[in-house]
Parts: structure tokens; C-alpha cells; sequence
């Protein structure tokens, strides 16, 4: 394939019914964006015997789960699907950056590919950085960035497929294997600006410049299947009317 984009953005999937609707939503609003900034998106997952693209959905050779197993942790799966895409963008694509998201994060393309133009080091990791407690990762401290929204140079990308083994071998969640394997190579975590996580309620938004944004604020929780979809169309929806206005 060997195609050029400035900027890949694959997205983290599941092959199931709710997944399949949410992504169809965010296909009819902000993804609509990505060609004219040189960003290609794109939902990836696993469950398939050999690896290919079908127009916007990467099927992977891995498994595909979302929840733990008593046989195969989620650490190890969810790992296993990102090592798996790595290895399909480096060998399908030449890019400089790749935004790794997930289906229910909303991506300004415009602020994404301003962000990267102002990248100036090598080896670049950078999202909403935290810390996780010691507690869930074996009495170790893991400073990394959150999942729903991390930027990669193709760089660190090569490497993180080069040393695979390695990050499997944590037995962590992605994000935090990521995370830890930076830590160990001296990588910084860099924090990026325009960003929000989790709670916040686009509809008392005036203003707006967000790179991501992540699930939203819903009225109540916990919420059933079609009140998630029907919450994130309506962020989402929101969400691009505020961005028009803005830009």
C-alpha cells in the first residue's frame, strides 16, 4: 500500500454491535475532517486470521476482547491489538506522527495537525500525562498518557515493535505498557495542551479548542447501550457545531 500521511489515527475497536454504532457516528461527524488535513483514520481490532484493511476497519491477527477472561488477561490482549496495528501502519504506511485514540474520543484533525507541526524532538510521546498508583502495577509508579487520546513519532513507534517481547512482557494494559517502556528508556512523556478528559459538559462550552476530547459529561451514570450511543452522538454532534463556529 505504502501510502503518505502526515498523521495516522487509529482508533481502538471492538467487532461488536455497540462499537460498530458508535463509530458510524463518529464517521457522520468529525471524522469527516481527516483527508484535507492529511490524517488517516481509521478503527482497528482483532479477530482475524490475517491482517488486513477493509475500507476504515483494520482487522487484526490477535484476539479481540474488551473485557477480562479467565484465560487471557485484558493487560495482555489489549497490548497485543495495539503491538499488531504498529506493525501494520510501519509496514502499509509512511507517516510522521500516529494519534492513538478510542471510539468514544472526538478529534479536532484542524488543532491535531497544528499540534504536530510544532513537534520539534525525536522519539516524541505526548497526551494527557499521569501517573498511575503503584498498586495496580506491581509497587511500580508508571507516569504514561492516557489511552483514549497518545501521539507517536514513527520513531518510537519502530522501536516499540522493535522491543515488542518487552512490552508484552509486562502483562499491562497498552497505555501503561507504553508508559513504562518510556520510563525505562529515558523517554519523556510530554503533556499536550487542548485537551479534555471524561467529565466535562460540552454543552456550557462557549468557546472551544480542543484537540480531543474524551466520552463527555452524560446526565447520569451508570447508562445502557443506546443511551451511550444516543450520549455521544449528541456530544459529538455538539461538539462539531462548536468547531465550526470557532474555526
Amino acid at each position: 500500500m505504502n501510502d503518505d500521511y502526515k498523521i495516522l489515527n487509529p482508533i481502538l475497536h471492538c467487532n461488536t454491535p455497540k462499537f460498530d454504532r458508535i463509530a458510524n457516528v463518529s464517521r457522520r461527524t468529525w471524522m469527516r475532517e481527516n483527508k484535507k488535513n492529511n490524517i488517516f483514520s481509521f478503527f482497528y481490532q482483532g479477530g482475524s486470521e490475517k491482517s488486513n484493511l477493509d475500507n476504515d476497519i483494520l482487522k487484526l491477527s490477535c484476539e479481540d476482547y474488551w473485557v477480562n477472561s479467565k484465560n487471557i488477561g485484558i493487560e495482555y490482549v489489549s497490548t497485543m491489538k495495539m503491538v499488531k496495528m504498529f506493525e501494520y501502519c510501519l509496514n502499509s504506511f509512511r507517516f510522521d506522527y500516529l494519534f492513538r485514540t478510542s471510539s468514544s474520543t472526538y478529534v479536532s484533525y484542524r488543532l491535531l495537525s497544528e499540534h504536530c507541526k510544532n513537534i520539534k524532538s525525536n522519539l516524541y510521546y505526548g497526551g494527557k500525562v499521569v501517573t498511575n498508583n503503584c498498586n495496580d502495577t506491581h509497587n511500580e509508579d508508571i507516569k504514561y498518557c492516557l489511552g483514549h487520546g497518545f501521539i507517536l513519532s514513527r520513531d518510537l513507534v519502530e522501536s516499540l515493535v522493535a522491543n515488542q517481547d518487552e512490552l508484552l512482557s509486562y502483562d499491562l494494559i497498552d497505555d501503561l505498557a507504553v508508559g513504562k517502556f518510556t520510563m525505562n528508556e529515558n523517554i519523556e512523556a510530554n503533556s499536550t495542551d487542548m485537551q479534555k478528559y471524561r467529565w466535562f459538559e460540552p454543552d456550557k462550552i462557549e468557546e472551544l479548542k480542543l484537540i480531543y476530547a474524551h466520552r463527555c459529561k452524560p446526565q447520569k451514570w451508570p447508562i445502557n447501550e443506546d443511551e451511550w450511543v444516543g450520549h455521544l452522538k449528541h456530544c459529538f454532534e455538539l461538539l462539531d457545531r462548536k468547531m465550526v463556529k470557532y474555526n
